[in-house]
């Protein structure tokens, strides 16, 4: 039989500050709580336990106190978002049936050693779970000690035998060695000058704290001095070390028995506090239960079976044109030759039926087209794929209303991953079946809907989902459709030069080196630099697993050593090399164009990200990187690419938000703002601004968007961190309307733990609930960058979704084929060359009203690297 028995408060605070901030909608710090749930469950399933019990201390002072009123003062005040945990953890261990236990006057180690010797007297093994030493008084042949070493999975075990071999020491005797060492953690005083070492050197001499005073005559030099001079206060501090195994508390044993959960409870507040995945590893661990969940509770199979499943002219017959319907496809959203779409789900709540539409080559644009004239409101879940296909069928005007997908990130932008088995127990009472038929998706779909419309309307997000995230769904689509031709020749060209470069720069590396090695070998790299070439390594020492030869470290070394520079161009061309030729050359479809992936869903600032190639990360200051972009042609000679970006836009937005009058009227003059921000921050008249000092106020300016330290621009600009902290600091002086912008943000950061654009896009920022400094310091930056680089992107969202509709509604032949950042590229027929460069110019210039003028440059030509 065994006990595992759990010292509460040490296991929660390490799991509170092995985590990173987490609460819910509701602004409730659960991260703590999730942390040890998730090693709770780690030690169910190491230890199976027979027995189990969590031990807390309580806020009052203990009679260990009274003894010493010093004791445990000067410690860290608990974090008030810490202390919020502990009743949710109550909640949770109550739920879990798991019996909890906390006593006035007494602490937690004192409940654990009481429990533990009852169970040591009845022959049961016990295993103490905790953070904290002192519980290694504790172990006896039956009582071992878990210790959680590091983060929430690293654990050391102790026995008798264990504690010989560490600390030479029987468990009681540590006892003594806490009385003669003291505890800096509980501010339990000690001998002075005694630390581990001399405190195990006297047991071992003498065998207890007793006996050590008693032969304190016979200790030479300071160390007996010490002794002499502390008795009182080792015999205290050993009083103050020793855990209580005799106090009074009101249980019987068999109440500590490990039983099932109440799965009911515990699922309600795991939904309460967000636990998705906690519900999720639930319901596939504990099938038994999540049945007679099904059975008690919320039962989407009740609902379910209140729907008939007809076939296709039945639910166009019975739903009407226009009425809400909840869609699913199956299809490979294939972009390297025509995709294929093998069935379409139907689902009507107003009429409670189901249909589903077999697909297959033959009849997929007739199906389909039936299903658009309907002119249905569909809801959905990531329906992007969908769009893509229908639109390289030639199919237009599927009418979407909601996309769970699209809605969730706009909720919640930090997750990495958007499923709907997470939304249903977010949103809902039910469960997520994978095993169920298809068509139990669209029901899920449904109720995932329901929630989420009131979290948009109740957030403020209506205006920036269906105005930006809504149109945005068939903007990209059309885009994938559509995607960019790509001479092949010109990549292969491009490769074989940089296989000469490759070589070349290899030959160079091996020459200087006077060795050949793997360059790509981290490991040998370090040991060829740092140790046979004898390089100063500048890094704070070598690890275990060897030198860093990052980036960041190598940069360092540039300039002096001329090794180091062809390494970094060798790492440069050997990336171009295999990602974006053989990989370009991969991605190349049955059309000769590339369809890449645009998504929506990934970045938390609301920017579109791009994938399959990713195309926005081409090198566009290097050499072999521009010349990639020549790959990228029109369809042919009729053709022309239409480029066009916004100018500083994030400046302006800057401009805008803060009401900064100077910056405002230099942006609507047209005048340079670098250049005049190097005569005001640099106090240089504008007719003497060097090319210098304007590339210095470039830096400064973005400097300032991205809450750059003086650190960091003295890294930036290769100068002194006080002369870049002053330039930083006479910006703010001479733009005090940004100063305080900027300082507004954070205050709204710090309030509300989240941060909005011009449009209302939310996004949440935990890290201000962290103690380090670093998360805070990072929360800070967040809470001033968002909500530019935020409303950037709403802009710029809102002009791709006004331009591409505009070319659609006009029926022109030219097509939006590509967004690059602050960038918007059309492929024109050159006879409607005009008619697209003053759409293009209007719609972004026009796309949002703000205080400074939007500006777009434009340029043209007939590859992709002809733009710039």
């Amino acid at each position: 039989m065994r006990l595992v028995i759990i010292d509460g408060n040490s296991l929660l605070f390490r799991a509170y500050f092995a985590m990173r901030p987490m609460m819910t909608k509701e602004g409730v710090y659960t991260h703590g709580v999730y942390a040890f749930i998730n090693m709770l469950n780690k030690i169910l399933g190491d230890y199976t336990p027979d027995y189990i019990a969590v031990c807390f201390d309580m806020k009052a002072k203990t009679f260990r106190h009274k003894q010493y009123e010093e004791y445990k003062a000067g410690r860290q005040q608990t974090p008030i978002e810490l202390l919020s945990q502990i009743p949710l953890m109550h909640d949770v261990l109550d739920a879990m049936n798991i019996s909890v236990f906390e006593k006035e006057t007494y602490e937690a180690d004192d409940l654990i050693g009481t429990i533990t010797s009852e169970a040591s007297r009845r022959g049961i093994e016990s295993i103490i779970i905790t953070g904290d030493k002192d519980e290694l008084q504790l172990i006896d042949k039956n009582t071992k000690v878990v210790i959680n070493k590091k983060g929430m999975t690293e654990f050391d075990i102790y026995d008798e035998a264990a504690m010989i071999d560490r600390y030479s020491l029987t468990p009681k005797q540590f006892i003594d060695l806490k009385g003669l060492m003291g505890d800096k953690s509980d501010n339990i005083p000690g001998v002075p000058g005694i630390g581990e070492k001399k405190g195990i050197a006297l047991l071992k001499e003498y065998g207890s704290v007793e006996g050590v005073l008693e032969n304190a005559d016979k200790i030479k030099g300071k160390l007996g001095e010490n002794v002499r001079a502390n008795k009182e206060m080792a015999t205290l501090s050993k009083s103050l070390a020793t855990i209580r195994r005799d106090v009074p508390l009101d249980y019987e044993f068999d109440d500590l028995k490990f039983v099932k959960p109440n799965y009911d409870e515990l699922l309600n507040i795991y939904r309460s506090l967000e636990f998705n995945s906690l519900i999720k590893k639930l319901d596939s661990s504990e099938h038994e239960a999540v049945t007679e969940i099904k059975k008690s509770g919320a039962n989407i199979f009740d609902e379910y079976s209140k729907y008939n499943h007809v076939d296709p002219s039945k639910f166009y017959d019975r739903v009407s044109s226009g009425s809400d319907v909840v869609i699913t496809f199956k299809g490979d959203n294939n972009h390297s030759s025509m995709p294929m779409l093998d069935s379409v789900s139907l689902l009507s709540a107003e009429e409670k039926i189901i249909t589903k539409i077999e697909l297959s080559p033959l009849n997929v644009s007739s199906a389909i087209e039936t299903l658009i004239s309907r002119r249905y409101e569909y809801i959905c879940y990531d329906i992007k794929p969908f769009i893509y296909t229908l639109l390289k069928y030639n199919i237009n005007g599927l009418r979407i209303k909601h996309d769970a997908f699209v809605a969730e990130y706009l909720l919640d932008p930090n997750r990495s991953r958007y499923s709907l088995d997470k939304m249903l127990v977010k949103y809902t009472d039910f469960t997520f079946d994978e095993s169920t038929d298809d068509s139990v998706h669209l029901l899920y779909i449904l109720k995932v809907y329901e929630g989420q419309k009131k979290g948009i309307d109740e957030n403020g997000l209506t205006t920036v989902y269906e105005e930006c995230e809504l149109p945005l769904i068939e903007t990209m689509a059309a885009m994938e459709s559509i995607g960019m031709k790509v001479d092949r020749a010109v990549l292969e060209s491009v490769g074989i030069e940089l296989d000469a470069r490759i070589i070349d720069l290899e030959n160079s590396i091996y020459e200087k080196a006077g060795q050949s090695f793997n360059i790509k070998s981290p490991k040998q790299l370090g040991v060829v630099l740092f140790e046979d070439m004898g390089i100063p390594y500048p890094g704070r020492g070598k690890k275990k697993t060897g030198y860093s030869t990052s980036v960041d470290v190598l940069e360092k070394l540039r300039d002096e050593q001329p090794i180091v520079n062809d390494i970094l161009e060798y790492r440069k061309a050997t990336k171009l090399k295999s990602t974006y030729i053989e990989g370009l050359i991969a991605l190349i479809a049955d059309d000769g164009k590339i369809h890449p992936h645009f998504n929506q869903t990934v970045a938390a600032t609301g920017r579109i990200s791009c994938t399959e190639p990713n195309l926005q990360n081409i090198p566009i200051r290097d050499e072999y990187g521009r010349y990639i972009r020549k790959a990228f042609v029109t369809s042919d000679e009729n053709h022309t690419f239409i480029g066009a970006d916004y100018s500083q836009i994030e400046l302006r937005i800057l401009a805008a938000l803060s009401g900064d009058e100077s910056l405002i009227n230099a942006f609507n003059n047209n005048e340079d703002i670098h250049r005049i921000t190097a005569s005001r921050v640099f106090n240089v008249p504008l007719d003497q601004v060097t090319p210098l000092d304007r590339s210095r106020a470039k830096a400064v300016n973005f400097g300032v968007i991205y809450g750059m330290s003086g650190f960091g621009l003295s890294e930036e600009l290769m100068i002194s961190r006080a002369e870049a902290q002053r330039y930083i600091d006479d910006y703010f002086l001479k733009h005090t309307s940004v100063k305080a912008y900027l300082d507004e943000q954070i205050k709204i950061g710090e309030r509300d733990y989240a941060v909005k654009t011009i449009m209302g896009r939310i996004r949440q920022i935990p890290e201000f609930a962290s103690r380090k400094y670093m998360d805070r310091q990072f929360a800070n930056r967040l809470a001033m960058n968002t909500p530019i680089q935020g409303s950037a992107a709403d802009i710029i969202k809102l002009a791709m979704n006004s331009v591409y509709l505009e070319l659609k509604d006009r029926n022109l032949k030219s097509k939006l084929v590509l967004q690059i950042h602050d960038e918007l590229i059309i492929e024109a027929v050159n006879d409607e060359l005009e008619i697209v460069k003053e759409l293009l110019r209007r719609n972004m210039e026009n796309a949002f009203e703000l205080k400074v003028k939007l500006v777009c440059d434009m340029h043209t030509g007939s590859t992709w690297y002809d733009l710039k």
